[in-house]
């Protein structure tokens, strides 16, 4: 109902253009269906009881289908920095039915625009590690995904023999599909998963991850995270601070000047979750300080808590 108010707030002045940001996200299935068969009645005007219909309707979302079922015109943004990378011309006659062959046609043109720079193929040489100026790693973006959804992404692949299609995958999860993307790349970053072409497949690790015990789980991601320059780069600033201690501030500030395009409090909350769970320092929330211990593994403590 939140979102019908919302709409309906922004219908009461009668404006010629209607801009709508993912107004029918958060719902659940039928609602969302409900209410966006509602928005293309509006606009269209077939059986709308509205004294009038906006010109121009512009619409925000992740949904590819609902971009096809809605849209006249898709424009599909690229992100570092914002762009335009293409614009579709949406042909699919009206009414538009979900199942017809012109609209999942359509789709699967959406979905290999979009796909095409956000799930490149994978060198076949080994990858490259990350530079380091001076002796010192270098940093590089995190994706900012509860490590819950990498794992319970992976399990998911796995019931499937190994390999899905990202879009029956995205279609599987409650994510919408720019954060299942997110969470694939997390996976794939951490060797747990690989994306040829539009497939997601769990790797050889990836299963040798699923099938371990929790001491197993934690060795192997441990080792998968301290091979990532991030976290050599913060743990390199906590071995040369005085009682191997920062503050949260600290370290977002030394981010920001490697990670200038990235939200480096996401960052950093990234690094605070999947550091403690590979057990490579510790997170005193009271005071918002990252240390380690001369230990190699961190010791419990009550005050130690996620961020």
């Amino acid at each position: 109902m939140k979102q019908r108010v919302g709409i309906a707030r922004a219908l009461a002045r009668a404006p010629e253009l209607l801009c709508m940001d993912e107004p029918c996200s958060a719902l659940d299935v039928f609602t969302a269906e409900s209410l966006r068969t509602e928005i293309y009645r509006m606009w269209s005007g077939g059986q709308s009881k509205l004294p009038f219909q906006p010109k121009s309707v512009v619409i925000i979302t992740h949904h590819i289908e609902e971009a096809v079922f809605l849209a006249d015109r898709i424009v599909v943004l690229g992100t570092r920095p914002g762009r335009i990378r293409t614009i579709i011309q949406n042909d699919v006659p009206h009414p538009r039915e979900y199942q017809s062959p012109t609209f999942l046609k359509m789709v699967q043109r959406l979905h290999d625009a979009i796909t095409k720079d956000q799930l490149p193929d994978l060198p076949e040489s080994a990858p490259v590690p990350t530079p380091a100026i001076g002796g010192i790693p270098e940093p590089s973006p995190l994706p900012a995904v509860n490590l819950g959804h990498i794992f319970g992404l992976m399990e998911i692949v796995r019931d499937h023999g190994n390999q899905i299609d990202v879009f029956k995958l995205d279609q599987l999860t409650e994510y919408d599909f720019g954060h299942t993307i997110a969470v694939v790349k997390a996976g794939e970053l951490l060797g747990f998963l690989d994306t040829p072409k539009n497939q997601v497949l769990l790797t050889d690790l990836g299963r040798r991850f699923l099938d371990a015990d929790i001491n197993g789980r934690k060795s192997m991601f441990r080792d998968q995270v301290l091979s990532l320059g991030t976290f050599r780069f913060v743990l390199h600033l906590l071995k040369e601070a005085n009682n191997h201690r920062l503050s949260k501030e600290i370290i977002e500030e030394e981010l920001a000047v490697r990670l200038t395009t990235e939200d480096v409090e996401k960052v950093f909350n990234t690094i605070v979750g999947w550091g403690r769970m590979a057990e490579i320092f510790g997170y005193d929330a009271s005071s918002e300080e990252l240390f380690v211990d001369n230990d190699p593994s961190i010791s419990s403590n009550e005050n130690i808590r996620p961020v």
